[in-house]
C-alpha cells in the first residue's frame, strides 16, 4: 500500500499501526474491566479509524493535509467519529462478545459500574446522539478554521474530503451492522461459538 505514497503518509501509518497493536496487546495482557473513560481512551486507538482513513487516501487518490491532522479540530472530529463507529457496534455486538468472555464493550463496562442492560443501552444511545451533535458542530467550523489559517483551495478541498470520509466510514459501519450482517445475528453468533467457527473465546488459553 505504501508504494507511491509520500514519506509523511508512510510515517503516519507506521506510527498508527504501532499504536493500535501496542494498545491491543496491552489490553489482552491486562484483561481488566476499564472505566467508561478508560474504555473510550483505548478505543480511540484500537478502533483504528485513522488507519481506515489512511487507506481511503490510498485507494481514492487524495491526501489528508498533514497540518490539519495535528489541529485540535481534526482530533476532536476523529474522537466523535470514533464514538459514532464503536458505540453502536457495542450495542449490536454485546451478546456475541459476552459469550466470548470479552470485556471490551461499553455495554459491559457500564453494567460493571452498576447499570442494568437497558440502562446501559439507553446511556449509549444518548452518547451517540451527543457525539453526532458535536461532530456536526465541529464540521461546521471547518470553513472558518481554514480561513483563519489562510488555506488555499487545494488544502480546503482535502480537509473537507477528510471530514466527509469520516462520515462515510461511521455511516457505512452502521449500515453494515443493521443490513443483514451475520456477525450480529444472535443465532449465527451462538452457532459460531458452539461449533468452534468463531475465534477462540478470550477466556481460554488457546
Amino acid at each position: 500500500m505504501r508504494d507511491g505514497m509520500p514519506r509523511a503518509w508512510r510515517k503516519r501509518v507506521l506510527r498508527e499501526h504501532t499504536a493500535v497493536f501496542s494498545a491491543c496487546l496491552d489490553h489482552r495482557i491486562r484483561r481488566t474491566m476499564p472505566t467508561a473513560d478508560q474504555y473510550l481512551q483505548r478505543r480511540y486507538i484500537t478502533t483504528g479509524l485513522s488507519l481506515g482513513l489512511a487507506v481511503a487516501e490510498r485507494v481514492e487518490h487524495w491526501r489528508a493535509p498533514e497540518w490539519f491532522l495535528d489541529t485540535p479540530l481534526a482530533r476532536g472530529l476523529l474522537e466523535e467519529a470514533t464514538k459514532l463507529a464503536i458505540l453502536p457496534n457495542d450495542v449490536f455486538a454485546v451478546e456475541r462478545e459476552e459469550r466470548r468472555g470479552e470485556v471490551d464493550n461499553m455495554v459491559l463496562v457500564l453494567e460493571a459500574a452498576g447499570r442494568t442492560r437497558d440502562e446501559a443501552i439507553a446511556d449509549i444511545q444518548a452518547m451517540v446522539r451527543l457525539a453526532g451533535e458535536r461532530f456536526r458542530r465541529l464540521a461546521d467550523r471547518l470553513p472558518a478554521h481554514c480561513d483563519d489559517l489562510g488555506c488555499g483551495p487545494a488544502d480546503r478541498a482535502a480537509a473537507d474530503t477528510y471530514v466527509q470520509a469520516m462520515c462515510h466510514m461511521f455511516r457505512g459501519n452502521y449500515d453494515w451492522m443493521t443490513d443483514g450482517s451475520a456477525r450480529y445475528d444472535r443465532h449465527a453468533t451462538s452457532l459460531a461459538v458452539s461449533s468452534g467457527y468463531e475465534d477462540a473465546p478470550a477466556t481460554t488459553a488457546t
